[in-house]
């Protein structure tokens, strides 16, 4: 996953282990002692405690090399951590909080497996999803990011974030929102949802659209001829796809959306991903979308 680094200019206190040792069991019981103490101010009332606490973690946790993120685990902090995201009454600095908390959490999800299971494990994943409603966008893309972290870890991880039933959200923020970090975010997690072996079925997460208007503009978005909207019309069919999405998207000026475009139509139409790999099926589901011509002009 991506490790999201920092950009602020002040540092926080260094504990610098070599790889896979401890440095001196004196090093390490010190900063043991101080993430001790960021807990008890994480779990404080005091707003501005907290805040100085969980920007302390994050910056420990954005540093290059050797970041504590096993130290940070150990410490007892990513319950604490998660907290933070479901208080619904912390209003600090325009959800500086929340977003602090959701970066510390996004680079302990770029950790090993085993790491990012521990986020699974308290609550992480549903409290990351609930934040993409929020109106700031910020806190918006910082969650996604960790989202996007979580579901490149693994395929069982993969599917977790499928099962928390936010394509839809994450297709939505594709389409419908103008800030270039969050579309950048939004398609890179989406190329890692279609990542992975066994290959996932898409319209098994699909939402289930009974409004027959609504259903009618979807069957039209998506292509269908409007004999097959009188088909459909009543009865509920599964209406989200990346396929959809992609093939506007793939059309952004912005090269790092296009490249994530490029990489999520690479993964759907892998045909050695399939159940059954001699199959086409996933390559013309591909062609029929009609992104052959742009991904020409992108050679």
């Amino acid at each position: 996953g991506r490790v999201q680094g920092s950009y602020l200019v002040d540092e926080p206190r260094s504990f610098d282990l070599p790889p896979n040792t401890l440095a001196s069991s004196e090093l390490f019981g010190s900063m043991m002692a101080v993430f001790r103490d960021y807990k008890g101010q994480l779990e404080s009332q005091e707003i501005r405690m907290k805040l100085k606490a969980v920007s302390e973690i994050r910056k420990l946790l954005s540093i290059e090399r050797n970041p504590p993120v096993q130290q940070v685990i150990d410490a007892g902090l990513v319950p604490p951590l998660v907290k933070l995201l479901e208080e619904k009454e912390l209003k600090c600095r325009d959800d500086n909080l929340k977003f602090e908390a959701a970066w510390a959490l996004t680079n302990i999800a770029s950790g090993t497996r085993h790491q990012t299971q521990t986020l699974l494990a308290h609550g992480a994943l549903p409290a990351l999803c609930n934040l993409l409603e929020s109106s700031n966008m910020d806190l918006v893309d910082q969650s996604l990011w960790a989202i996007g972290n979580i579901a490149g870890d693994s395929v069982n991880h993969r599917d977790a974030v499928l099962k928390s039933n936010i394509l839809g959200k994450i297709i939505d923020l594709c389409t419908l929102n103008q800030k270039n970090s969050v579309l950048r975010t939004s398609t890179w997690t989406l190329s890692n949802l279609c990542r992975g072996k066994p290959a996932v079925d898409f319209y098994k997460y699909g939402k289930m659209e009974k409004d027959p208007l609504k259903l009618r503009a979807a069957c039209r978005d998506l292509g269908f001829p409007e004999f097959v909207w009188e088909i459909v019309n009543d009865y509920a069919v599964p209406i989200l796809h990346p396929l959809q999405v992609l093939k506007k998207v793939i059309h952004s000026s912005d090269t790092e959306v296009v490249i994530d475009c490029c990489w999520a139509l690479s993964y759907l139409s892998d045909t050695t991903l399939a159940p059954n790999p001699t199959s086409n099926k996933r390559i013309q589901d591909v062609v029929d979308v009609g992104v052959g011509p742009r991904l020409v002009e992108l050679l």
